[in-house]
């Protein structure tokens, strides 16, 4: 349930961040599209599919509200299997070719670290990793 909240919250933040991006990559006039790499297969599924399902639900109670400044969240998904080498390529496509505004709930460091490089690249935010690892926790200009 901790993650939920803390998910919750970072959405709520990018959100808020959001609002103010009419021209940001990822931003229509119509919609803000976030990206998420996780394991939906292999090991640690059950991590990847909760994570997306509570991201899901918070999206679908803004859309219903209204979005964000008219806009309405949404969640691309791709399954990285737990393997830091396709969470790296998630990244890579989520940003350069399906052009998300950011990314979110990551389920690990593992999985997290591959992509900032990608984040840097294409400055875009990278919200509510979740893991406590060391590496994550050093200051990085794109990560929230």
């Amino acid at each position: 349930m901790t993650t939920i909240r803390a998910l919750t919250a970072a959405a709520g933040a990018l959100c808020f961040f959001a609002g103010g991006v009419a021209h940001a990559q990822g931003v229509t006039k119509t919609r803000i599209l976030i990206g998420q790499s996780s394991p939906f297969s292999g090991s640690n599924k059950e991590l990847g599919e909760d994570i997306r399902e509570g991201l899901q639900a918070y999206f679908k109670q803004v859309n219903d509200a209204g979005g964000v400044n008219g806009r309405t969240l949404e969640l691309v998904a791709l399954d990285d299997a737990n393997d830091a080498k396709r969470s790296a390529e998630n990244a890579r496509i989520l940003i350069e070719q399906r052009g998300v505004l950011a990314l979110i709930g990551y389920a690990s460091a593992t999985l997290s670290l591959p992509a900032l490089p990608f984040v840097e690249k294409g400055k875009v935010a990278f919200v509510g990793p979740f893991t406590g690892a060391e590496p994550m926790r050093s200051f990085r200009r794109n990560v929230y």
